[in-house]
């Protein structure tokens, strides 16, 4: 669970993990229940970031909880080895993870923070998605629209 405080020190938003709609994902993936999903690879955090990110795009998945995964699956890298995909990786899961509270705020000297981090997560996203086309089944498909009779 994820708090974010005031200056003062208060509670102004609290977070927790989004369990019941990873669980089926985790488990389609075949990856790491949810309580071990910190100890995942680096490929497996970044499928789940990206899978992620295209449920919050189609609605299932709600700013809150798209965060709170980004916040679950951080992942540091040593600077000696580090390589580019780690890099990206790094920087996007970072602005990720602070989106729901940086859409609630706002700097008159940066006018709209979020959507910055919006971009760099599309960024981010349309340049890895082509490892999602592996994933033969699509998650949270949306339902198809009725037809108005007139």
């Amino acid at each position: 669970m994820s708090h974010y405080l005031d200056m003062a020190g208060n509670v102004l938003l609290e977070l927790s993990l989004p369990k019941e709609k990873l669980a089926p994902i985790l488990k389609d993936l075949n990856y790491s229940t949810i309580e071990h999903i910190g100890d995942a690879s680096f490929e497996e955090k970044r499928v789940l970031l990206l899978v992620a990110f295209r449920e919050f795009l189609k609605g299932h998945l709600l700013l809150e909880e798209f965060s709170e995964v980004a916040s679950h699956i951080k992942m540091l890298f040593p600077i000696e080895t580090r390589t580019p995909e780690q890099e990206d990786y790094e920087m996007v899961i970072y602005e990720a993870a602070d989106m729901s509270i940086n859409v609630r705020t706002f700097d008159p000297n940066h006018e709209n923070t979020f959507g910055g981090y919006m971009d760099t997560m599309w960024n981010y996203f349309n340049k890895y998605k082509k490892l999602l086309d592996r994933l033969f089944e699509p998650y949270s498909t949306p339902a198809p629209l009725e037809k108005w009779q007139i």
